[in-house]
């Protein structure tokens, strides 16, 4: 009996012995269990994973393995900071890849302002019109010193000689694909010399001086793409009348007084341009 009884103890002693290992083996075996089936990753925080991987890595720590457990279950419990962490990743990765969407997964509109039709900073057209500021062909170029407000600078060549004059537009519906302005300003005719053949054979010499005129009109410019198109009429204002002298001294003839009269500027104006804008 003696050699039984010895055996019986002895399993006694060992299953006591393995008892508290088991335990906590099934402890540490049901935790990371939990963890893998219930836990979402979207919902964890960086550092708290590295925390926990970094103490379960220890050698011979099993405490730290039970604790990376415990604090990921924690942390995945929480929805606030589940939610926020979770959406706030996705939402990250969807403004990396241009794919925001909206609750239901429709793709959002870019919420960045775009560029709109009849935007411009720096126009350059040429030109052709009847008693226009850029006279009967020209060119114009205007900056747009703000969405209602151009600076045009217009020149070309009239009837009176070469002209060039400041200009400022005024743009009541900024910057707009159809945009209607009011511009007002001065053209300054440099002139030219008129010749004219009198009775016998004798030719006479009229000088055209330096003529400036005030011009007031309506326009319309309409964009497109990058190009433009811009229609005027409008009235012109000679500040000097008749401004003009016989380089002989002599009196002035009708032919010739008739010639200067047509070709003074002033009076009715239209034009039409075609641009592009540069910038």
């Amino acid at each position: 009996m003696r050699p039984t009884t010895s055996r019986v103890r002895a399993s006694m002693l060992l299953a006591a012995t393995l008892l508290p290992f088991s335990a906590l083996a099934d402890t540490v075996h049901l935790h990371l269990t939990e963890v893998g089936s219930e836990v979402e990753a979207t919902g964890l925080a960086a550092a708290k994973v590295a925390e926990g991987t970094r103490y379960g890595l220890e050698p011979l720590s099993d405490r730290g393995s039970v604790a990376m457990a415990h604090a990921l279950l924690q942390e995945a419990s929480n929805p606030e900071v589940a939610t926020a962490a979770g959406g706030g990743a996705v939402e990250d990765a969807q403004e990396a890849e241009g794919l925001g969407q909206d609750s239901v997964g429709r793709d959002r509109e870019d919420s960045r302002p775009r560029r709109r039709g009849g935007r411009t900073n720096l126009d350059l057209g040429v030109a052709l019109g009847f008693n226009s500021p850029s006279g009967i062909f020209g060119g114009e170029l205007e900056y747009r010193a703000a969405p209602w407000l151009g600076l045009n600078l217009s020149a070309g060549a009239g009837a009176w000689g070469w002209r060039v004059g400041p200009l400022a537009r005024l743009y009541p519906l900024g910057e707009v694909r159809t945009s209607p302005f009011l511009e007002g300003g001065v053209s300054f005719n440099l002139g030219g010399e008129t010749t004219t053949e009198i009775d016998g054979g004798d030719v006479r010499f009229t000088d055209r001086l330096l003529t400036p005129v005030a011009t007031v009109a309506m326009g319309l410019r309409q964009a497109m793409g990058p190009m433009y198109l811009g229609l005027r009429v409008g009235w012109g204002f000679r500040l000097r009348e008749d401004n003009w002298t016989v380089r002989d001294g002599g009196p002035q003839d009708i032919l010739t007084r008739t010639a200067l009269n047509l070709t003074q500027h002033g009076g009715f104006l239209t034009s039409i341009t075609l641009g592009m804008s540069l910038f």
